[in-house]
């Protein structure tokens, strides 16, 4: 069995846990919130859907890069 990490999120509908896992990162079995969720799993996990346990509310990813470029 691979290793992998997880990002976890709220259902939109119901607020339960919901899982969704990457390959993409350290996959040390890393636990992540949106709040911090390395960039490389974040993008890996773009447009993955995933259906909640408990409502059946189907969630897809979204993932908007946002580049800052300062002079100064």
């Amino acid at each position: 069995m691979g290793m992998y990490d997880t990002l976890i999120v709220k259902c939109p509908d119901c607020g339960s846990p919901m899982e969704f896992q990457s390959k993409a990162g350290a996959c040390s079995l890393y636990e992540y919130t949106i709040h911090n969720v390395p960039d490389d799993v974040a993008i890996d996990l773009k447009d993955e859907t995933q259906s909640c346990d408990k409502c059946g509310y189907v969630a897809k990813i979204r993932v908007q890069v946002i580049k800052v470029i300062e002079v100064i």
